[in-house]
């Protein structure tokens, strides 16, 4: 009968496992002072689960200590979460540019609130006999923007990019006149 030697973790998975069990615990410190409540669970999970890779053969365990990194603090401060959350809020003037009535330009003015990714305020657009004031929605999705406003039985809808204090796009009524075109504005 043959006889297999027990199994003894080499000092470098021992290393291993005792450096992922102290960033296990110094993330779990940070989250705790970052504000998180989940800190003492995730801090027993990860400590368990490294140590037991510990005991493991040296392939296993490194795929588990892989497995188990740090985690990145969650916790962000909340005016620069709010500001990040509400840069469209303001002020906005622009241009429109007909494309299906070429030469046909005006002008608008938002006055809007970004609450997340939703958007409420007012427009006024001159130079058309559609939509010249109204209500507008709207929502953001990264640097996509998607609005619109309805007047009487006229509607608008725009679609754009935005980048820091600059918008622009494209814009579209079927209900008044089939009207298409470009437009682009500014932050005030």
């Amino acid at each position: 009968m043959h006889r297999v030697p027990p199994y003894r973790p080499s000092a470098m998975l021992l290393r291993t496992s005792l450096v992922a069990i102290a960033g296990a615990l110094a993330a779990a410190l940070l989250a705790a002072a970052c504000g998180g409540s989940d800190a003492p669970s995730v801090t027993a999970t990860r400590a368990a689960s490294t140590t037991a890779a510990a005991i493991q053969p040296a392939a296993t365990a490194t795929a588990a200590t892989t497995a188990n990194t740090l985690p990145t603090p969650t916790a962000t401060p909340t005016a620069a979460r709010n500001d990040a959350l509400s840069q469209l809020s303001g002020t906005w003037n622009g241009v429109w540019n007909s494309d299906s009535t070429p030469g046909d330009t005006g002008a608008f003015t938002i006055e809007w609130a970004q609450t997340g990714n939703s958007l409420s305020g007012t427009i006024t657009v001159t130079n058309t006999p559609c939509v010249t004031t109204g209500t507008i929605t709207g929502s953001v999705a990264g640097s996509e923007i998607r609005f619109g406003a309805v007047q009487g039985v006229y509607a608008i809808q725009y679609a754009g990019v935005f980048s820091g204090s600059t918008m622009s796009g494209t814009y579209d009524s079927p209900s008044c006149g089939n009207a298409k075109g470009k437009w682009q504005a500014t932050k005030t």
